[in-house]
């Protein structure tokens, strides 16, 4: 993960003509915010020798408790504060609560389908958007899209319509896919996390938690595509056979309207309440994840949680040095 966000800060692979070039025409996607203030954090070995000690070695900055004031009050039932680089947890409540995810499902759902399929693949659309539940951009049975298309539409827009194309067109249909979702759970020890469907329709065997949300957000923050389709707050995706063009906008009201807050996915069902993942940039540059589930105001108590770093923590570098014996 340090890996990839390193490569987006260096090479600033959000920028409208690195992914026009990506996505060939397919995909037009507007300026993305600035990641080059991600911290490079881990270091290389100092290769200058001190008096009497081996080479000093950097290791990732530790975010450290200065001031020691309560964690808010929230109505969610469960949320995680994480730093990105050392995982270090500074806030929790329930972190192992199985809860339902709503379409925060759609991380795994994006994540599995870029590992499936090969870049640049064609899927037809199987499943029309009139027979499916919620959230959806009007796909019609027939059409055909790039697979980045149906990726930015999940993330970006949480269509429905979109994940469930994802999952019909694997060999084996959404009960072959929904598998692999769990696998990929089982080989990533989301060990409170169990799939039923690509969605995140309410089921009772549909749970995860906070903890295990940490856990496949920085396993999708690794790839460059959810990466940047998490911070685009519209794009535009283009049907291949066709030509029909469809606009998607962001469901995160924090993308792009509030300072520090860089995507990464929204959620709402009945069942599950509000649930949002969040990745948020310190005072210090240093960057860290929120997560909330089953809340009654996901982007409020959000901005709540994010806002209490900023006065709780700082991030310090921190030296080993190894004397000679």
């Amino acid at each position: 993960m340090i890996r990839a966000l390193r490569f987006v800060a260096k090479h600033k692979i959000l920028s409208l003509q690195m992914f026009a070039l990506l996505l060939a025409g397919l995909l037009m996607i507007p300026p993305q915010p600035n990641l080059a203030k991600l911290n490079d954090s881990f270091a290389a070995v100092n290769a200058k020798k001190q008096p009497n000690r081996m080479p000093v070695i950097d290791i990732p900055a530790y975010p450290k408790r200065k001031f020691s004031s309560p964690v808010p009050s929230l109505t969610a039932k469960a949320f995680l504060i994480q730093d990105l680089n050392s995982r270090v947890i500074m806030a929790s409540l329930n972190p192992h609560k199985r809860l339902p995810m709503a379409s925060l499902t759609k991380l795994m759902t994006t994540l599995v389908a870029l590992e499936a399929y090969q870049p640049k693949q064609i899927i037809a659309i199987k499943v029309d958007s009139d027979t499916i539940d919620g959230q959806t951009i009007g796909l019609k049975r027939g059409e055909k899209y790039t697979l980045e298309s149906l990726v930015a539409s999940s993330i970006i827009s949480s269509a429905n319509d979109a994940a469930i194309n994802l999952a019909a067109a694997y060999p084996g249909g959404i009960k072959s896919f929904v598998q692999l979702m769990n696998q990929k759970a089982k080989q990533l020890n989301m060990s409170d996390t169990h799939f039923t469907n690509p969605v995140g329709y309410d089921n009772d065997n549909h749970y995860t938690s906070v903890f295990d949300l940490a856990i496949l957000s920085r396993q999708a923050l690794d790839n460059p595509l959810i990466l940047a389709f998490a911070q685009s707050p519209m794009m535009r995706i283009v049907e291949v056979s066709r030509g029909r063009v469809t606009t998607l906008k962001t469901t995160n009201d924090l993308l792009g309207n509030t300072p520090g807050i860089l995507g990464l996915k929204t959620g709402w069902t009945e069942k599950a309440g509000e649930c949002l993942i969040s990745l948020a940039e310190s005072r210090d540059n240093y960057w860290f994840l929120v997560i909330v589930l089953n809340s009654q105001d996901r982007f409020g108590e959000t901005l709540q949680l994010k806002q209490w770093v900023d006065l709780n923590y700082d991030w310090q570098p921190i030296k080993l040095f190894s004397h000679k014996p």
